[in-house]
């Protein structure tokens, strides 16, 4: 719990500059914010967005089956119905509202599997931090529908 106040205050303080493409924030976003693209979209330039935030307040403060919920509902049940929501409760804000253009990676999926996610925890981030893009993979893992 230490861990996540001292890291969250870490990504608050840190200046904008530091969002330049990989490195330790996306890195940090993928770890905590409950979305597994988050970091990749970062490093595209996009901001982190309000329900990023929710999820991130909501695994702080013990809320995170509501929180999650909430962005689930919002940005997947809408742009692409109850198959988006779950989509979106499981992988972030992000995939649930892709879903309807774009597959689900697998490593993604795994991340659902015990014990097998612990390699997509590690390696997710990781692809952040060297400063993969969304765009790049969904080209190179063929994503689009």
């Amino acid at each position: 719990m230490k861990i996540k106040i001292v890291l969250f205050i870490l990504v608050l303080t840190l200046p904008v500059q530091l969002l330049a493409k990989g490195g330790v924030v996306p890195c940090l976003a993928t770890c905590m914010m409950g979305d597994s693209r988050i970091g990749l979209a970062m490093n595209e330039g996009k901001d982190i967005e309000v329900y990023d935030w929710l999820n991130l307040v909501g695994s702080l403060s013990g809320l995170s089956v509501a929180t999650r919920a909430y962005a689930g509902y919002e940005n997947g049940y809408k742009q692409a119905g109850t198959v988006g929501f779950c989509v979106g409760y499981l992988w972030g804000p992000r995939p649930g509202r892709m879903f309807k253009e774009y597959k689900l990676r697998t490593m993604e999926v795994l991340m659902c599997i015990p014990v097998v996610n612990i390699y997509p925890c590690v390696a997710l981030p990781l692809e952040a931090y060297a400063g993969h893009t969304l765009t790049e993979i969904i080209q190179s893992e063929g994503l689009k529908r």
